[in-house]
């Protein structure tokens, strides 16, 4: 927390977290942030949940706490992949409302450039707005670009 309170003391205005499951988990990063006189908001990293090996390598990465009963949804769905992305709007809107019940100052989603659930859960919280006037369509609409991960970003012409 002291490297943490030096970047605040340093000018930072606020703070987003690492990813999490758990909102007891903020509610007490949260509480400890004030008893170290860290007084900025801070806003959570909802890690939306788009398919399995996804979830159990991040979770590894980041050395996150899974709850017992996400870990279990996740093994029961593991070989559904639309029903993983169902279960993650649900879960991500379930995760925003009691975050916000908790006093979160906004909500920041990890996406990792996957938006199906993400739109998910902005369409169960009612936040998805329609663009007005729509978006045209045209030729560019008819082209894609090619994946390109970041390892192979060193080894293929672009």
């Amino acid at each position: 927390m002291a490297y943490l309170k030096s970047k605040i003391d340093a000018g930072a205005d606020f703070i987003i977290t690492q990813m999490f499951f758990d909102v007891q988990v903020y509610a007490d990063f949260c509480k400890e942030c004030v008893a170290c006189g860290i007084n900025v908001p801070v806003v959570p990293g909802i890690m939306c949940l788009n398919a399995y090996g996804g979830f159990k390598k991040m979770g590894i990465m980041c050395k996150t706490r899974v709850p017992e009963k996400l870990t279990a949804k996740m093994e029961e769905l593991k070989d559904d992949k639309d029903a993983i992305k169902a279960y993650g709007s649900e879960f991500g809107a379930e995760m925003s409302r009691e975050l916000k019940a908790v006093g979160a100052p906004g909500l920041h989603y990890y996406c990792l450039n996957l938006e199906i659930v993400t739109m998910g859960i902005l369409d169960r919280l009612n936040l998805r707005t329609v663009l007005s006037p729509p978006v045209p369509k045209g030729p560019a609409a008819e082209h894609r670009v090619a994946d390109l991960t970041l390892s192979d970003f060193g080894r293929k012409e672009i």
